[in-house]
């Protein structure tokens, strides 16, 4: 014989009470203090490159090993000189990372990548992906967020 199994399919399609929504996420909004590359030893600011995958910013390494998607020294460059330009010009401890990163893109897309770094002439940088910007800012020892 046939037997009706709706209620068993119905129960099968039912959602997996793990796997529902966790609710409405809030915003990362970085702050300012936190970005900072000034040596201990009371130096002015040094922001460099310790080859492809590490950003020297101050005292601190970010390691981007991780990040494959990085493909040149000169986007590690341009994403040292992108932290410095979100602090200085972007970050305002009340947008957050998605919008920080949302007016960057649209900076270099008006300005080129010269606004990375505007008092300055550097004649070697490769355009990072926001993505990228984001992954070294979060891992950057000290940076601050705030939830919104």
């Amino acid at each position: 014989g046939t037997r009706d199994v709706t209620a068993e399919a119905r129960a099968l399609a039912r959602p997996d009470p793990i796997s529902l929504p966790f609710g409405k996420l809030r915003a990362r909004v970085p702050l300012r203090e936190g970005i900072q590359a000034r040596r201990e030893d009371g130096g002015k600011e040094k922001v460099s490159i310790g080859g492809q995958h590490e950003i020297r910013f101050g005292d601190n390494n970010i390691d981007l090993s991780s990040v494959h998607q990085i493909v040149n020294k000169s986007q590690t460059r341009a994403i040292g000189d992108a932290l410095l330009c979100m602090r200085d010009t972007l970050i305002d401890g009340k947008a957050s990372m998605q919008e920080i990163l949302m007016r960057l893109t649209q900076r270099m897309d008006t300005e080129g990548l010269d606004a990375l770094a505007p008092n300055r002439y550097v004649g070697n940088y490769a355009r990072p992906r926001h993505f990228e910007v984001a992954m070294a800012l979060n891992r950057l020892r000290g940076a601050q967020f705030q939830q919104r």
